[in-house]
């Protein structure tokens, strides 16, 4: 099995990114935003030279996934026509995680049924 390094481009903005961002080989993919180019790149096993590595692109469903939606989450628009994948990708960027949302939601309702108002 391939693993894949995530990758991140280089840029000077309100994260303060500087140089190209490469993780450890099964890392966690650097976060998705609006602004960035997000990739990966891995070596295949069947390759016969070692030094070989193929970069690529999230694609748009792959960034969905990344987020915890449904594959083609942001393929289609409220008047039935199909987003560009530049949109697609601004959406996942601007997007919460679906898991971290369930896990806020889930602490903010512990908290609630814990709660016990003053007496008066």
């Amino acid at each position: 099995m391939d693993l894949a390094i995530p990758i991140q481009d280089g840029r000077a903005i309100e994260k303060k990114q500087f140089g190209l961002g490469v993780a450890e080989a099964g890392s966690p993919s650097y976060t998705l935003d609006r602004t960035g180019s997000q990739s990966v790149a891995y070596v295949p096993q069947s390759s016969g030279d070692a030094g070989l590595m193929i970069a690529r692109f999230f694609t748009p469903v792959e960034c969905e996934r990344l987020m915890g939606w449904p594959d083609n989450h942001t393929l289609l628009r409220l008047d039935g026509k199909t987003n560009k994948d530049l949109t697609r990708y601004r959406m996942c960027g601007n997007g919460v995680a679906a898991p971290v949302a369930k896990w806020v939601a889930e602490q903010i309702n512990k908290v609630e049924n814990e709660f016990t108002p003053f007496p008066e």
